[in-house]
């Protein structure tokens, strides 16, 4: 049985309501700390000085599969009259507003997006190495190239570690 029988299951029935919504707040609760943990990884970036459009897996706090699960159950939460009164239970006011609002809804898509850019470590080593190998072919035909790129890739870095640290 997946996650998403258990809470139609849970929906459907009419158990006593502190029982059931006693499960919905833990798993609610949950959900949004996975989704939480994963948004300061996309926040923050990989540490990496090298451009890459993948990101390994391993950057990740929690398997795709629960993240993926997570964001299913909040954004469904968001669209259901009793788990949205649950969570609106669950946060304080200002939380709450922020969970309720549009762009809430749409970090939550565009999260979900984003998931599909982590790669296994050997995918994202590997766009690194063709990077490298770029790097290489640039410097063989103008050397000075090279550090005009890594010059800008450097102040790019430090610009977003500014940026990271005054949020």
């Amino acid at each position: 049985m997946s996650i998403f029988d258990t809470v139609r299951a849970w929906l459907s029935q009419k158990p006593p309501a502190t029982d059931a919504d006693q499960k919905l707040r833990i798993l609610l609760r949950a959900s949004l700390e996975i989704v939480s943990v994963y948004g300061a990884v996309l926040e923050h970036g990989s540490s990496s000085r090298t451009p890459a459009i993948k990101q390994s897996e391993a950057d990740l706090p929690f398997s795709k599969q629960q993240i993926t699960q997570a964001i299913a159950i909040l954004q469904q939460a968001l669209g259901h009259p009793r788990l949205r009164a649950i969570l609106i239970q669950l946060l304080s006011p200002i939380e709450a507003q922020q969970v309720l609002s549009s762009q809430f809804e749409r970090s939550l898509g565009s999260g979900l997006v984003l998931l599909d850019t982590f790669v296994p470590t050997a995918e994202v080593e590997a766009e690194r190495k063709q990077w490298n190998e770029a790097l290489k072919l640039v410097e063989q035909i103008d050397p000075a190239a090279r550090a005009r790129i890594e010059d800008t890739l450097a102040v790019a870095h430090r610009s977003d570690v500014r940026k990271n640290e005054a949020t």
